[in-house]
């Protein structure tokens, strides 16, 4: 098979093939005789119409789809042979029938081939830090104020107090802007969140004070007055308050710190985890060098952008977003994770990495209650966003064993601490959906 490549931008093709003359009147002749068996037109008996007035009548749509035909048969044995995988349909852009062969241009997007770049002996930081009792204390104070009651105050005498104030703006020239239901804004002093300035402000102030406010990121100045003040009760540490935290299963203090500890340590390590893998992805997306097609990245930044729309409107209501005025940074987000896809999936490949029976049980068994291997099995079988899961974590696991690790705290900064490593067993349950 003959064919010739027009031209090439990124992973952008246009080829030339050739459709024979003999060819093409054979299909043409074909496609007239089943034209005859189906048309129906005044003056003649269904499937009676003569080819001369078939030619006359449809012609043109059928001599186009005859070559249609003909170039599709080929383009198809081309992408076989030439293992060509395609990102989207291909497309007929000119079709030349002066001469033999008849020449067709199509013009299609593929998919890259990834030359692997020695991807083992990565150098990676693992992140470690041990948990101190301060953050146990931070820990153990949040959830109090989870489980904390409120009840109407006067004087705002520490941190563990809710406010709501009148917001008043002022014009330039510093005079207050007159609202005659001013919003309300409610603050927690605790809130690390809250301006500083604003809890020095209300530190043992009483109900009706005023004072006034300048919001520097808005660079805006207001007048405030309290209207109303809560204080929020603490539960304090009883056998009872931990039991009702812990399903029954604790009741004394130092058991309920020992099991925040636990958590929080298995938080730093998840985070860790996290971190390794984010090097392990720049590192190799650093190493390689492709183009991705760009009709796979545009549905990728599509579908990045959907996902933003939905959380804006979760936590901001109803707002206006334009994936156009927008598209820029999504699609420099979406050729990043397109790119990594595919590096990857080669690496899958070419170390043929593979889900076996003992990664299934491992991590699904005990979160897929009531089924046994065999049904465990066939639910992540058959679903490719499990299956993907799988894989990218044994993929992860396959590099940083071969890399080279280097045991740092959260700033980066070299430990003597050894390398606590990716647990094989590490629950994978917070990423099923």
């Amino acid at each position: 098979m003959e064919y010739k490549i027009v031209s090439e931008e990124g992973c952008l093709r246009t080829v030339e093939f050739g459709v024979s003359l003999e060819d093409y009147n054979k299909e043409f002749n074909a496609a007239i005789k089943q034209a005859q068996a189906y048309a129906n037109l005044p003056g003649f008996r269904k499937g009676k119409v003569p080819a001369n007035i078939i030619k006359q009548r449809f012609g043109d749509s059928l001599e186009l789809e005859a070559i249609e035909k003909l170039a599709n048969d080929i383009f198809k044995s081309y992408t076989t042979d030439e293992n060509v995988k395609l990102a989207e349909q291909p497309s007929i852009i000119d079709i030349n029938k002066d001469g033999d062969p008849i020449t067709v241009k199509i013009r299609f997007e593929m998919f890259p081939n990834v030359e692997l770049k020695n991807f083992k002996g990565l150098l990676i930081d693992e992140p470690y830090h041990q948990v101190n009792e301060e953050e146990i204390d931070h820990s153990i104070l949040h959830i109090q104020i989870d489980n904390s009651t409120q009840e109407e105050a006067e004087e705002i005498t520490d941190e563990f107090f809710a406010v709501e104030m009148e917001v008043f703006q002022k014009n330039e020239d510093g005079s207050v802007i007159d609202h005659p239901n001013p919003p309300i804004d409610r603050v927690f002093l605790h809130d690390h969140h809250v301006d500083p300035e604003i809890v020095t402000l209300l530190m043992n102030q009483k109900v009706g004070y005023e004072f006034d406010y300048t919001n520097k990121d808005q660079n805006k100045d207001f007048k405030l007055k309290i209207k109303a003040i809560s204080k929020y009760i603490l539960p304090e540490l009883t056998p009872e308050f931990i039991k009702s935290q812990t399903e029954d299963r604790l009741e004394s203090v130092s058991e309920f710190r020992d099991e925040i500890n636990f958590s929080l340590q298995e938080k730093w390590h998840q985070n860790a985890e996290e971190a390794m893998r984010n090097q392990v992805i720049d590192k190799l997306l650093e190493m390689h060098d492709f183009p991705v097609p760009t009709s796979t990245v545009l549905n990728v930044a599509q579908s990045m952008f959907e996902d933003y729309k939905k959380r804006m409107k979760q936590y901001y209501g109803s707002m206006k977003l334009n994936f156009e005025e927008m598209k820029d940074k999504f699609m420099v987000d979406a050729t990043q994770a397109v790119k990594w896809e595919f590096i990857r999936d080669a690496i899958l490949e070419q170390e043929k990495i593979e889900v076996e029976d003992y990664d299934i049980e491992n991590q699904f068994s005990q979160f897929l209650g009531g089924m046994d291997a065999a049904q465990i099995k066939k639910v992540v079988m058959d679903n490719p966003n499990l299956k993907m899961q799988l894989l990218s974590q044994k993929l992860f696991e396959y590099i940083i064993d071969f890399a080279e690790v280097r045991s740092v705290d959260f700033n980066g900064n070299p430990l003597e601490t050894p390398s606590m490593g990716i647990e094989e067993d590490t629950p994978v349950a917070e990423e099923v959906k």
